[in-house]
């Protein structure tokens, strides 16, 4: 008869790991992690609810094929968020909610602030490395 020691170490040696290896998250999404921890110690509500959307939003768009892995992704959100925000903002107006307004126009800042931290690869400077690539080639 086997013993219970022998037993146990059987299984140990049977031991499968289908876990893959965890991607990094996005910088900017590491950073908003950290200002809602902020946010909340400072109660700033606009702030929190505002992060808190955009989490949530990282979230979802986690469980369908196009999760946000980079920056550019996490600006894309940023902007469409923006944007919606601009649209609401503006029928608030349009129907006299100024209130209502002003609390989109406080989210849209929120919003903005953290779409002017992501960087950005200017129009020149696209120029110029395809023209280096192209006089490479031209000269090659």
């Amino acid at each position: 008869m086997l013993s219970r020691q022998t037993i146990r170490a059987s299984r140990l040696c049977c031991v499968r790991s289908y876990a893959t290896g965890a991607t990094s998250a996005p910088p900017m999404l590491l950073k908003i992690r950290a200002d809602l921890k902020t946010a909340m110690r400072a109660k700033d509500a606009n702030r929190l609810a505002v992060l808190r959307a955009l989490l949530s939003q990282t979230l979802n768009a986690s469980k369908t094929n196009t999760p946000i892995n980079t920056d550019m992704q996490m600006l894309a959100l940023l902007r469409k968020t923006s944007a919606q925000s601009r649209a609401a903002s503006d029928e608030f107006t349009k129907n006299g909610r100024e209130d209502l307004a002003a609390k989109e126009q406080d989210q849209i800042r929120v919003l903005e602030e953290y779409a002017g931290n992501v960087e950005v690869v200017g129009e020149e400077e696209v120029r110029r490395a395809v023209g280096g690539g192209c006089g490479c080639v031209e000269g090659g």
